[in-house]
């Protein structure tokens, strides 16, 4: 997982899992806030709103006919002007 920063906003990449059964969706987690990704073809989220300066810690899972796997390593980003 990588994590490139905006103006007011983090870019969160990820890489599909190599194993396992197919991909139905993704989480994005960083504290306080969860973001769904229902579309398992997507492989980012970009999130907004976010103050520049501070470094927000981002980390990614991935579900599939199973349930939630693992959470990803974290990726921290500082957004910027």
């Amino acid at each position: 997982m990588t994590g490139r920063a905006g103006n007011h906003r983090a870019i969160i990449r990820w890489l599909t899992p190599t194993t396992g059964a197919g991909i139905d969706a993704y989480q994005v987690h960083r504290r306080g806030s969860s973001y769904l990704i229902a579309d398992p073809s997507r492989h980012s989220a970009v999130i907004r709103h976010l103050v520049n300066g501070r470094v927000y810690r981002f980390v990614v899972r991935a579900h599939n006919a199973v349930g939630w796997g693992t959470w990803s390593l974290p990726v921290r980003v500082r957004p910027h002007a």
